[in-house]
Parts: structure tokens; sequence; C-alpha cells
């Protein structure tokens, strides 16, 4: 119980990194550089 809680914390935490890279991705994609 206790390491299915864990696994489903770790995937919401690599969820949402992975959300914050892709919009980071595409902000840096808009600045005109």
């Amino acid at each position: 119980m206790v390491t299915a809680t864990a696994d489903l914390d770790q995937v919401a935490k690599g969820r949402r990194g992975f959300l914050l890279a892709l919009g980071a991705y595409f902000l840096w994609g808009l600045l005109p550089f």
C-alpha cells in the first residue's frame, strides 16, 4: 500500500516535471533570440 502510493507520487512528480520542462522549452522557443 505504501509502495503503491509512493509510486503514484513519483509518477505525479515525474509528470509535473515533464510538463514544466515542456513549458520551459516552448517559452524558450518563443524568445526572440
